[in-house]
């Protein structure tokens, strides 16, 4: 396996996706959305915790040339099934499974595997756990903070930088939009939410939801347990 890490800028969003026919597939008693394009060795998009398929449109089609493209939306996130019970129940473990399970049930793997913040968690994790499924590992930014945890000078660096608790604050005045703004803005910087291009608002609007319940049910995605993480020195 190789494994890199890179970090993503946030860009404006083309309109390729908008174009393509979206597949779904039942994973694990739950309907996902994907784009499947392209031929080739495949490539897999994970997104982060305020995206969806929609999230990879500059990379699909340049990538699509070449390789076989798969952008899911995870579980929760737009267009799919947000159930009664979903809040709380997202962990980055969960997300990890569906992964395996969605290369296992399209039969592509080992799949080229690129993740985005908590996507590169998730990817991560099913890398450790599945490494079978997996022939390169692309991570950009994944909330491993624990690995930081382990130093005098990473802990002190990580209780300054909680973003959650931002969110969390916003989230608590009843405006939805206000708990992602301080959300983005801890993460990007003064204005980083008002500054995104309106679409990519918008989008992140449409997963508000899957952000809360993120913070809910793993906040080990942004300040991460040490047992998952350590293990994975070893992959």
């Amino acid at each position: 396996m190789v494994l890199a890490t890179v970090a993503f800028a946030v860009t404006a969003c083309a309109d390729s996706t908008r174009d393509m026919p979206l597949n779904h597939i039942q994973i694990a008693g739950a309907e996902l959305s994907y784009i499947d394009v392209g031929e080739g060795e495949p490539v897999v998009f994970v997104h982060g915790a305020l995206g969806d398929y929609r999230t990879w449109d500059q990379q699909i089609e340049p990538f699509a040339e070449r390789y076989r493209v798969i952008s899911y939306s995870r579980r929760y996130h737009y267009p799919n099934e947000w159930p009664e019970d979903a809040e709380g129940s997202s962990s980055v473990a969960l997300h990890a499974e569906d992964l395996a399970e969605l290369i296992k049930e399209l039969g592509v793997g080992p799949v080229h595997l690129i993740g985005h913040s908590f996507g590169a968690f998730v990817a991560l994790l099913t890398a450790r756990d599945h490494p079978e499924l997996v022939q390169t590992l692309t991570l950009g930014e994944p909330p491993v903070m624990s690995l930081a945890a382990e130093t005098t000078e990473g802990a002190t660096l990580l209780r300054e930088f909680q973003p959650h608790h931002e969110a969390v604050a916003g989230f608590a005045t009843g405006d939805d939009e206000e708990g992602v703004r301080r959300f983005i803005d801890e993460v990007m910087g003064e204005n980083g939410f008002s500054s995104l291009p309106a679409d990519i608002r918008a989008e992140m609007m449409q997963n508000v939801r899957s952000l809360k319940g993120a913070i809910a049910g793993e906040p080990a995605a942004f300040s991460a347990r040490k047992r998952e993480v350590s293990v994975c020195r070893h992959c």
